[in-house]
């Protein structure tokens, strides 16, 4: 990546969308101090990152990975519960505050039933969504989420973006997501971010760059853009080059 300079908006929901390579995993993993950048720096809630103790910072952003696997059985409302571990006094047991943050986030997640089922048990859409849970348990400001819906069908895939959408919404929570299926993230998204190359080519509100002009010079094919009957975003369609489509 080079040259990289973004905003995300307090309290807006913003997914990073790009070709594959385009860097939107890096950029994800610089932004929440997994990654150091090589020159400048990162700010989180307008205090540089360094400036963070590692507690402070997993109390004011919590991170779900692209790779969610988990090789140990714990049982699930275990991982939940590792949510709170920013906020646990060592030799004290889980405050009330605790109890309550875990189990409103497995009821939100619908993953109440699999509390005591094994992890490693869990199909990958279920673990996905055991995992979200914990990051909503974690209570944080600053949510990032690197393809959060991959392994889920398309009921879970809208109501986890739904979720994520109502809390940005409420003022509650800044979330930044990286996503491959423009159509959905549009649906939910307010902010959008275009990576090519490993430089951001385009940052704004859904109705400032969802242009077909850019979306042509990100994915490198043909763009329109329209508005089913009944949407209130508006879809995307690629078609092939007539040059390569045999």
């Amino acid at each position: 990546m080079d040259n990289i300079s973004l905003e995300i908006p307090r309290h807006s929901f913003t997914v990073i969308l790009g070709a594959n390579g385009s860097g939107k995993s890096t950029l994800l993993s610089v932004a929440s101090g997994v990654l150091k950048p090589f020159s400048g720096h990162v700010e989180i809630l307008g205090k540089p990152l360094d400036y963070y103790s590692r507690r402070e910072l997993a109390r004011t952003v919590s991170v779900l990975p692209q790779d969610t696997s988990v090789r140990f059985p714990f049982k699930c409302g275990d991982i939940v519960r590792m949510g709170r571990y920013p906020y646990k006094r060592r030799f004290h047991l889980p405050s009330t505050r605790d109890r309550e943050a875990v189990e409103r986030a497995m009821s939100i997640t619908d993953t109440a039933p699999l509390v005591d089922r094994l992890i490693t048990h869990t199909s990958g859409g279920e673990k996905q969504r055991v995992l979200i849970a914990r990051v909503l348990a974690q209570e944080t400001p600053l949510i990032m989420l690197d393809e959060p819906t991959s392994a889920m069908d398309v009921k879970w895939s809208l109501r986890v973006l739904a979720i994520m959408k109502g809390l940005c919404s409420k003022g509650l929570k800044t979330v930044l997501v990286v996503m491959h299926d423009i159509n959905t993230a549009v649906q939910f998204c307010t902010h959008l971010v275009f990576l090519k190359k490993g430089r951001v080519f385009a940052s704004g509100t859904v109705d400032e760059v969802l242009k077909p002009e850019i979306l042509e010079q990100v994915y490198e094919a043909p763009a329109s853009i329209y508005r089913p009957p009944g949407f209130v975003r508006p879809q995307v369609i690629f078609s092939p080059d007539p040059d390569t489509a045999g």
